[in-house]
């Protein structure tokens, strides 16, 4: 996740200032060359600014990151909402029999086999999104960290395990109203997760923006405001 982001306009001109200060060919008020002193100023300032930019990078990433997590969750959401439709319309139907609901069952666990393939399968960048319980930290700049995910839904919530015993079960008009239930309190675990990952994008895309405009200030002044500083230099 290193690196920079792509500069402005205003910036790349302080970028180009601070070069000549560090290479001596930036000379202050008294008509002195900027040396020593100036460089290892110049050298503080670009640190910073890297540090910020990297750091606002790391944030974009972190968003895509928990932007796909979220998109993952709502579609597995989906997919349960479908499961709950096809065994309701079974559950709903007055000449069903015995037969109509061991196939309801095998269709509900199919569906549940490939929302669970999805769950452990998913994601990002070949970084899996749900695998671990270990929250990523990001450099959020000066000397902050962000932390995001870190929630194992594949065994965080009791209510998955419960799902699939209850899918399996399906045989009858009343286990069948206990698998509409646990998919009704999955489903409610997910909507959890979606909010939840919700607020973390609009935190990392604050803060994104915060370190973009810190970045922004500090291109567009410090690079002159050192070479003012540094009048009388030797």
């Amino acid at each position: 996740m290193a690196g920079t982001v792509s500069s402005t306009t205003s910036s790349l001109a302080s970028e180009l200032l601070l070069n000549k200060i560090m290479n001596g060919q930036v000379q202050t008020s008294t008509g002195k060359s900027v040396t020593a002193a100036g460089r290892a100023v110049a050298n503080r300032l670009s640190s910073t600014a890297y540090e910020l930019r990297t750091a606002e990078k790391n944030m974009a990433y972190g968003e895509g990151f928990v932007t796909a997590a979220q998109g993952e969750v709502s579609g597995l959401k989906d997919q349960l909402t479908s499961m709950k439709k096809n065994l309701m319309d079974v559950y709903n139907n007055q000449a069903a029999n015995g037969t109509d609901f061991k196939n309801a069952g095998v269709a509900a666990k199919e569906a549940f086999a490939q929302y669970s393939a999805a769950l452990n399968g998913a994601k990002y960048n070949g970084q899996a999104l749900f695998a671990s319980a270990t929250k990523m930290a990001l450099n959020a700049g000066n000397g902050l960290t962000i932390s995001v995910l870190g929630d194992n839904l594949k065994t965080h919530a009791s209510a998955f395990t419960q799902l699939k015993t209850a899918v399996t079960a399906v045989t009858d008009k009343a286990k069948a109203s206990a698998a509409l239930t646990a998919i009704d309190n999955a489903i409610s675990v997910l909507e959890g997760y979606e909010a939840k990952y919700g607020e973390d994008i609009k935190a990392l895309q604050n803060r994104q923006l915060l370190l973009a405009d810190q970045g922004a200030s500090l291109d567009s002044t410090a690079a002159a405001q050192s070479v003012a500083s540094l009048s009388g230099a030797s």
